[in-house]
Parts: structure tokens; C-alpha cells; sequence
């Protein structure tokens, strides 16, 4: 039922179909991105605990999970040439385990 509920929240954009361009409509995260560990992309929440920093409030959170590993990727919507990322294993059991959040900026 969850499956089906998340599905039904796409949007198409400019009506263009062409290649499949469905994109899912952005969710806003969870207070603790420990406990963001569903795929999807997030809006980042004010003072949002284990995140990316202070700069990344309001930006957006691209989150691609695996049976049991974890990708976080962090944007501000201030600077383009700049994101973070973070990984993690088990994610949502008692036995989690994430990186510190890396910062990748780039070289132009």
C-alpha cells in the first residue's frame, strides 16, 4: 500500500513523456536523516539532526538505498559547484553505521 501511495505522487513535467521523463515530487525529509533511508529525493528541513551542515537547510537530498547500503547526497541551492556526500550500512537497524558527511566541490 506505501509502494502504491509513493508511485501515485509523480508528476509529469511540461507534459513531455517522451523518454519517460516521469519525476517524483520532492518529500520533505525526516527531522533525523539517520532516518532518511528510503530512495527518493527529500527537501532538507531547519535544523535537521545528523545533516549536512547549516548550508544545506532548504537545499535538497537525493537518497539511493540497496538492501543493505546507503547513499545520502546533499545540495544547496545557493552554490552549484558544491555537494556533500555520505554512505552507510544497515541503515534503519540497530547495527547502522554512516560516513561523515564529504564535502565535493568543483574544479572550475
Amino acid at each position: 500500500e506505501a509502494i502504491n501511495q509513493i508511485l501515485n505522487k509523480k508528476v509529469i513535467l511540461n507534459n513531455d513523456i517522451k523518454f519517460g521523463s516521469v519525476v517524483q515530487e520532492s518529500r520533505i525529509s525526516p527531522k533525523d536523516l539517520n532516518k532518511c533511508n528510503y530512495n527518493g529525493t527529500f527537501y532538507i528541513v531547519e535544523n535537521v539532526l545528523n545533516g549536512p551542515g547549516r548550508d544545506f537547510w532548504y537545499g535538497e537530498l537525493i537518497v539511493s538505498r540497496n538492501e543493505d547500503t546507503i547513499v545520502q547526497l546533499a545540495f544547496t541551492y545557493t552554490n552549484a559547484s558544491l555537494f556533500k556526500m555520505r554512505v552507510g550500512v544497515n541503515p534503519g537497524k540497530t547495527n547502522e553505521k554512516w560516513t561523515p558527511w564529504k564535502t565535493f566541490k568543483s574544479t572550475d
